[in-house]
């Protein structure tokens, strides 16, 4: 892997997060919100109080929601970035320095 690829990586991330924060923190704080109710219905029965233990479900399914939401991201701009950068750099040498001369 060159410094060029590396670079589009990094470059890649950084912006995936920023989209990352533009679109996509609430949402999937949201729908991690929503999971962690579910769970929290499942685990503590229908009727959930305000307890310690449906709060911290409902937290870590935030968390959770916010945590695969923001690798999802992240990961696909490296990978988009990588591609770009490895699309657009210059060979080292010459492709008509392969082809044999007779």
């Amino acid at each position: 892997m060159t410094t060029t690829t590396k670079a589009g990586n990094y470059v890649g991330a950084a912006l995936g997060f920023l989209g990352f924060l533009a679109v996509g923190a609430l949402p999937s704080s949201l729908f991690g919100a929503y999971i962690g109710m579910f769970f929290a219905n499942v685990l503590l029965g229908l009727s959930v109080e305000t307890s310690i233990a449906a709060k911290v479900i409902t937290g870590g399914g935030m968390l959770l929601g916010f945590t695969a939401a923001m690798a999802l991201f992240v990961v696909a701009g490296a990978v988009l970035g990588g591609m770009t950068a490895w699309l657009f750099e210059s060979p080292k040498e010459p492709v008509a320095a392969h082809v044999e001369q007779k």
